[in-house]
């Protein structure tokens, strides 16, 4: 039924002139809420309505109370209220024997107008009550009905109570809950419209770039959770605010898709989302030990409904996942996004193809297993050190799989893999600059899978880590040298010894890599400058200079040189 049948339905019901208690139920995240607020701003007269939640509410005062401040406020008694204590406070009193006695007004005597006004206040009011499912413990549902029932009964006030009856979960409470609805419960409406329409007024609050992704998503994973529709909606009104607009109409229409699905696997799945659905299928039986049987079947039904298209083995979707999160996302990610994305886009062809190929040989009789196999090595072939990146590693393992079984001999297969996962493994470790990144490389999912399933690439990559942790070790060593010796009160040889053989490769290698490392030198350089020309650390300031000299037509040119010449007198 479309949302204006539903909103002719309860407005026939709330024009009548007694009051009554009507139940609006339907699924968690049908639009329930959304529908009650739109329709409140479009058909009722702003004075006679009041909305509360029961989230954290705990007894049915402090619902009344609620109530009560909105239609006050809305109708403007509190400043008739207040001007009349005005009034009140100036005219009684009284003199006796000369003495001027103010009586004044008392909080009983406040709380007495109070309730005079509040009869007044309800009459005829429309009053509704939503989120059941948040409510306190101490709050019990057939005691918010009770008190609906009084309210159209004493007040003729019409009482909307939104619910979501799936979420009683006790067998007791949700035979009283009955039992109280349909003594007390004039009327229900069972909230089922049609999902597109309220999607689209949604969507309306969205950059036209943005809709064409989101509405794919929604299609492809058949989405209905419209409070999972409006985290997307904000979280890319977001991005389009922090970004600037700064994207072109291809890319937003990629973002609201990769945005759209990884929303909703953090609705679901909470943080550990994306990590859960991207393990399955390396070993469902340990991963449905660690999670339990509940858990683990709802992340499968969520990677089964995502289907692959999101990854935490993608950079670009670890980048959206940290925004999906803490909206928190940098220039540097943003121009990574863009340069990830339009790779990507490049990227997305040839998986395309593969895939096409694996579809026709599976459906297509005639496509003989060597054609198959010898079409899907050509590709692979040429795209042989980007192919974990392509691909999932999940899926590239699979293509893998596909073409072994269409040949008796694996060698040639089997060593092609090893090259590829050998290649991923160590240019990732190889091109480690920093403890930062040599952390987030030891963190690595792909490469954790690749070295448990695979031992001489293992063997490999501990003995390539290792070098790179010395490496480290040292380079941490001597920039905590080059900061603790400008405000040491003396050094001894072995400092100036370090120092001094520093080969210059290394000191440009490291200013072109780690900004903390050229920031501490440039302090040292500095402070160096107070001695005598030939006295201590002579050779690394001769060499750390002419370094910096020597770059000053590349990497150092303009401004970033000006500035650090004239800091150092060069």
């Amino acid at each position: 039924m479309k949302i204006s049948n539903y909103s002719e339905m309860l407005f026939s019901l709330l024009e009548r002139e007694d009051g009554c208690v009507v139940l609006l139920k339907g699924p968690w995240g049908v639009g329930k809420t959304y529908f009650w607020n739109s329709f409140a701003e479009t058909k009722l007269k702003k004075g006679k309505h009041a909305y509360v939640s029961l989230f954290g509410k705990n007894d049915i005062k402090s619902i009344e109370s609620e109530a009560l401040i909105q239609i006050f406020s809305r109708n403007k008694y509190i400043e008739w209220f207040s001007d009349t204590v005005k009034q009140l406070k100036g005219n009684i009193k009284e003199k006796i024997d000369g003495v001027d006695v103010n009586f004044g007004l008392t909080g009983s005597t406040v709380g007495l107008v109070l309730s005079l006004l509040k009869a007044k206040t309800l009459k005829d009011n429309i009053l509704c009550i939503d989120d059941f499912e948040r409510k306190s413990d101490s709050l019990k549902i057939v005691d918010v009905i009770g008190f609906a029932s009084i309210l159209s009964e004493r007040f003729n006030c019409k009482v909307v109570l939104i619910m979501d009856e799936t979420k009683i979960n006790d067998k007791h409470k949700f035979d009283k809950y009955i039992e109280y609805k349909e003594k007390l419960i004039n009327f229900e409406i069972d909230f089922d419209p049609d999902h597109s329409e309220i999607v689209n007024s949604l969507l309306s609050g969205l950059s036209q770039k943005y809709k064409p992704g989101v509405i794919n998503a929604i299609n492809y994973a058949h989405e209905q959770n419209l409070r999972t529709i409006k985290k997307i909606i904000d979280r890319l009104n977001f991005l389009e605010k922090i970004t600037g607009g700064k994207f072109d109409t291809a890319l937003c229409e990629r973002l609201g898709f990769d945005v759209s699905l990884l929303a909703m696997v953090y609705c679901t799945l909470g943080k550990d989302g994306l990590h859960n659905i991207s393990s399955l299928g390396f070993n469902d039986a340990n991963k449905k030990a660690e999670l339990g049987e509940e858990k683990f079947n709802k992340v499968r039904d969520c990677r089964s409904k995502i289907s692959g298209k999101v990854s935490i083995y993608s950079d670009i979707h670890k980048v959206l996942w940290n925004f999906i999160q803490t909206l928190s996302i940098n220039k540097d990610e943003i121009s990574a996004i863009i340069k990830l994305e339009k790779d990507q886009l490049a990227n997305n062809l040839i998986s395309e193809d593969v895939f096409n190929m694996i579809d026709r040989f599976t459906y297509d009789l005639t496509y003989s297993a060597d054609m198959y196999r010898n079409d899907v090595m050509e590709i692979l072939n040429d795209n042989k050190n980007e192919l974990i990146g392509i691909f999932s590693l999940e899926n590239y393992l699979y293509i893998i799989n596909s073409i072994e079984q269409t040949t008796d001999d694996h060698s040639i297969i089997k060593k092609f893999n090893h090259e590829v996962l050998e290649a991923f493994v160590i240019e990732k470790v190889k091109s480690i600059t920093s403890y930062e990144m040599y952390k987030r490389t030891k963190n690595n999912n792909i490469i954790e899978y690749i070295c448990n399933n695979y031992s001489a690439i293992k063997n490999k990559y501990i003995s390539e880590i290792k070098i790179v942790e010395k490496r480290l070790s040292q380079t941490k060593n001597i920039l905590e040298l080059l900061k603790k010796l400008p405000s040491a009160g003396g050094w001894n040889p072995e400092d100036e010894n370090i120092l001094d053989s520093l080969p210059t490769s290394y000191l440009i290698d490291n200013i072109q890599k780690n900004p903390d490392f050229f920031k501490a030198l440039v302090n040292f350089l500095k402070w160096r400058q107070s001695f005598h020309p030939n006295s201590s650390f002579v050779q690394i300031y001769n060499k750390a200079t002419a370094a910096i000299r020597g770059m000053a037509s590349s990497e150092l040119s303009g401004f970033r040189y000006y500035r650090i010449s004239r800091f150092l007198n060069l």
